[in-house]
């Protein structure tokens, strides 16, 4: 092959290549906002089967607790996903602590326990040390 045909190959390819990006571009694209409205789904079949299995007020605590952590564990910057993620624990550990649930209730503290000490290692600790580098 002769290096001009080489260079038109090339160049063909990478225009090939460059409007196969385009296209995988637009279909990420839908791909981010079917993605976004995935939780909305999910809220919204949880609802329904709170009401399909509605037992009084009680009900509202772990519907709650799955709404919540559906929210916290969409987010896309950490901290706020550990703040959030605090929610949903304590409206399942009172549902189980109600139902007699013994290994919910001991499942939420142990989340509880390792969310807050994420919360102190990677942003409270982490920011009281940049502080103090900066000093």
């Amino acid at each position: 092959m002769k290096p001009a045909g080489l260079l038109s190959y090339s160049l063909s390819i990478c225009c090939t290549c460059s409007s196969t990006i385009k296209s995988l571009s637009s279909l990420l694209g839908l791909l981010r906002s079917a993605f976004l409205s995935l939780p909305i789904a999910f809220i919204i079949i949880f609802i329904i089967a709170d009401a399909l299995t509605w037992q009084g007020l009680l009900s509202l605590l772990p519907l709650g607790g799955t709404i919540s952590g559906t929210i916290s564990y969409w987010q896309k910057r950490t901290k706020w996903l550990r703040l959030l993620a605090l929610i949903s624990p304590p409206l399942w550990f009172t549902y189980n602590f109600i139902s007699h649930s013994y290994p919910g209730m001991l499942t939420e503290i142990f989340l509880i326990s390792s969310t807050l000490i994420a919360i102190y290692r990677f942003d409270i600790r982490k920011t009281s040390s940049k502080k103090a580098t900066r000093i």
